[in-house]
C-alpha cells in the first residue's frame, strides 16, 4: 500500500490499493506526481465544499430549531460562529499531536453549550440536537473524502 495524500492543513491521508498503484505506474506516473495532482484537485474543491457544508449545517440547525422564534439569519450566524470555532480547533489539533477523538469530543461539548445558550433549550434537547448535527456533519465530510478517494484513479490523468 502506498501513500495517497497529505493536504497540508486539511491533511487527508489514505492508502492506495496495489491495483491502483499498478494502474498509476502503468501510465508512467510516479506516486509523488500522483499525490501532487490529487492534492491540487482535492484542494481546488475544498472551498466550495466548506461553503456547501456551511449552507447544509445552517439548514440543519434551522430544521432542528424550527419552533424557535429565531430568524434564519440567526441560524446562519450561529453556524458561522460554530464553524469558526471548529476550524480553529482543527488548526490547533493539526499542530498539537492529540487523537482526533478529542477534537470530536470538544466540538460536541462546545456545540451542546452553544445550542443551550442560543436556543435556550434544556441540556438533553441540546445534546440530542448536537449529536444529530455533528453526526450529519461528519457523515458529509466522510462522504466527500470517500468520493475523492474513490475517484483517485481519475486524478492520475
Amino acid at each position: 500500500m502506498g501513500p495517497l495524500s497529505m493536504l497540508g492543513p486539511a491533511s487527508a491521508t489514505g492508502n492506495l490499493s496495489e491495483t491502483a498503484i499498478q494502474r498509476i505506474e502503468a501510465q508512467g506516473i510516479s506516486l509523488e506526481v500522483f499525490a501532487e495532482r490529487f492534492d491540487a484537485r482535492v484542494s481546488a474543491y475544498l472551498p466550495a465544499l466548506l461553503l456547501a457544508l456551511l449552507a447544509v449545517f445552517t439548514l440543519l440547525i434551522w430544521a432542528l430549531n424550527w419552533r424557535s422564534q429565531k430568524t434564519f439569519a440567526t441560524h446562519a450566524v450561529f453556524t458561522l460562529h460554530w464553524s469558526a470555532f471548529y476550524l480553529i480547533l482543527e488548526g490547533v489539533f493539526r499542530v498539537v499531536p492529540i487523537p482526533n477523538i478529542w477534537s470530536v469530543a470538544i466540538s460536541l461539548v462546545y456545540l451542546i453549550v452553544a445550542l443551550r445558550i442560543v436556543y435556550q433549550q434544556n441540556w438533553l434537547i441540546s445534546a440530542i440536537k448536537a449529536l444529530v448535527s455533528l453526526t450529519i456533519f461528519y457523515t458529509l465530510i466522510s462522504m466527500w473524502m470517500a468520493s475523492a478517494l474513490g475517484l483517485a484513479g481519475t486524478f492520475a490523468r
